[in-house]
């Protein structure tokens, strides 16, 4: 419970808000924003001064309880100015003449450009592949399990099948990605947990490019390439167009014309509203995703697979949060319930988590693809101390919670 709620990581942790400000509010209609009553206020050492469409400033608090206290010194970062991301290349040029200490996580191929272009830029691997770490993340290939075909687990595999991540990683990225097998991060913690299911995964090998086995798969079910090769059925062609986010721009392309290789019909898009569409359960194709869960407790992800997520609610699919696929299995929910009744750490979990991921992966709720790495350009030029392989206390991704740790870390280079 400590680390799974007390504890920030990520985006996650208990946010504890001041009852003398809050009580008697409604925290929907509240907006708790107003600069000259120091709104929003809170424990940290850093206050909002400034918060336009334009920039945002927050300034040090020089009377900081934790330092008069002597909790903690005051970190020396004295402003933090966060200002509106546009796109990778123009982040690159900022990056490149000093104008930007850090960012948000750039394509492999932009931050393998930028790095020989100044000497002081540095990534957590420093200047060598894959130029990051491996966030909570992982990506999977989502599909609408209520709706035909994707309602037949056959034809999910069919998809699956089709898909050869190793060469879309060496295409998009260069070489410098990772494929997965699992819905989970690839850590030291989860590592047991993945090895337990070995024969499963050799079982329900997810990963293997198989076209010859999509194909038989998807002729099992009825449905035949047409004039132009793409397969169909009754007269209708089935379409994967699949959807994302910019942060996809580089390997969506590259998965598109592979499904297009396989017989399925597929484009890669980013209209605004896809989210929304995924959310409602009415795109009909297929679209990337990741799982903010678990990172030593394999519960948390398959919580998210539980039906109690499944059930749409109000305009999402579910309570959990990440359960896109809208898939619902009865006996997977009664494992899950019987992991959630015992401690972390307890060997039951581990035949626990083998029956779940057996259910799993024969059913294949969506596509396991790729492990998320947070690529992070990291300006030395006026700071150092930056979190990296060699001193990795703390992830370096600026929007998680747990951001002032860095910032108590950060000297002056100058």
């Amino acid at each position: 419970f400590l680390f799974e709620y007390l504890a920030f990581k990520f985006d996650n942790g208990v946010k504890l808000l001041p009852k003398h400000i809050f009580e008697g509010k409604d925290p929907l209609e509240f907006m708790w924003f107003d600069l000259e009553k120091g709104w929003p206020c809170g424990t940290g050492p850093y206050k909002i001064t400034l918060w336009s469409e334009t920039q945002k400033f927050m300034d040090l608090r020089q009377d900081w309880w934790g330092a008069k206290t002597l909790f903690a010194l005051l970190p020396q970062v004295e402003r933090i100015v966060f200002t509106p991301y546009s796109d990778d290349n123009r982040t690159a040029q900022l990056l490149a003449s000093n104008e930007v200490d850090a960012s948000l996580d750039l394509r492999p191929g932009t931050i393998k450009a930028l790095l020989p272009q100044n000497k002081a830029l540095i990534t957590h691997s420093f200047n060598r592949p894959p130029f990051g770490y491996v966030d909570w993340w992982p990506n999977s290939f989502w599909i609408n399990t209520t709706l035909e075909p994707w309602n037949d687990p056959s034809i999910r595999w069919a998809l699956s099948y089709a898909i050869d991540r190793q060469g879309a990683i060496d295409v998009a990225y260069e070489g410098a990605g990772q494929a997965t097998e699992l819905p989970y991060p690839a850590y030291p913690a989860l590592k047991p947990y993945a090895d337990s299911v070995k024969d499963l995964l050799a079982k329900y090998p997810n990963n293997k490019y198989d076209l010859a086995e999509s194909a038989k798969r998807m002729t099992a079910k009825g449905f035949a390439k047409d004039s132009a090769g793409f397969w169909a059925k009754g007269g209708k062609r089935l379409v994967v167009d699949i959807y994302g986010w910019g942060i996809w721009a580089d390997i969506g392309p590259v998965l598109s014309e592979q499904l297009r290789k396989a017989g399925f019909e597929s484009s890669y898009s980013m209209p605004p509203d896809w989210y929304d569409q995924a959310m409602l359960g009415t795109h009909k194709g297929a679209w990337f995703m990741g799982h903010g869960a678990s990172i030593a407790d394999p519960y948390y992800t398959l919580f998210l697979f539980t039906s109690e997520n499944s059930i749409p609610k109000n305009t999402t699919s579910g309570g959990g949060g990440n359960q896109l696929s809208r898939w619902s299995n009865k006996d997977f929910d009664a494992i899950v319930e019987k992991m959630n009744n015992i401690p972390m750490g307890d060997p039951r979990v581990l035949d626990l988590f083998h029956d779940a991921m057996a259910i799993w992966l024969k059913e294949l709720p969506n596509i396991p693809f790729i492990q998320w790495f947070h690529r992070i350009p990291m300006n030395t030029t006026y700071w150092q101390g930056w979190p990296t392989v060699l001193n990795s206390y703390c992830n370096g991704a600026f929007w998680h919670l747990t951001f002032p740790l860095v910032l108590h870390k950060l000297k002056p280079a100058q």
